[in-house]
């Protein structure tokens, strides 16, 4: 987008159209921008507010350990690779498209010990799945130990999930033989 206005001649039809003709084009690089922004993000498939609550934590050397001892939690990654761990989805990410959700289980000694996708408002498919994956393990949120399970999901024509089929259920480390680019 430019900053300093339009560059289209002012006077005459010629000059007007080209002054639209620019400002539609950025008008239209604001769109792609918005859509390459929101690329690799999983929308919330609900628009009803969910109920829930945040759990604290602190993440000290790639471990992660509630103020309260839980080791249970839904998880979402935020649009700005903020982790929140607690119970909604939903009500984690204040309705907004997250980078990943599921659930988590944190062994005692912090490390993230299992990893799903299981999530009725985000319902990350298999690909946006493997991809947030990737992803966390590269950041340090997973393990190659983490043992990773994957679902696929049915749904109803209103969108709530009616079956759950089990994709991949392994530790990270075999993930890429899985799901090879």
């Amino acid at each position: 987008m430019s900053s300093g206005g339009y560059s289209g001649v002012s006077n005459g039809t010629a000059g007007a159209q080209g002054s639209l003709d620019q400002m539609n084009a950025e008008l239209a690089a604001i769109a792609n921008e918005e859509r390459l922004s929101n690329k690799g993000l999983i929308s919330n498939k609900f628009s009803d507010q969910q109920r829930g609550k945040e759990y604290g934590f602190i993440r000290k050397n790639g471990r992660i350990f509630t103020n309260n001892g839980i080791n249970r939690a839904n998880f979402v990654i935020d649009k700005n690779g903020q982790l929140h761990l607690g119970n909604g989805h939903s009500y984690l990410a204040h309705g907004e498209s997250v980078q990943a959700a599921g659930t988590m289980k944190i062994g005692s000694n912090g490390v993230p010990r299992r990893v799903t996708n299981l999530s009725g408002h985000y319902q990350p498919n298999v690909k946006e799945t493997v991809h947030y994956l990737e992803a966390m393990h590269k950041n340090g949120y997973i393990s190659n130990k983490t043992w990773i399970d994957i679902y696929s999901f049915d749904k109803s024509k209103s969108g709530y999930i009616t079956k759950v089929k089990a994709v991949y259920s392994g530790p990270y480390r075999y993930l890429n033989r899985r799901f090879a680019k």
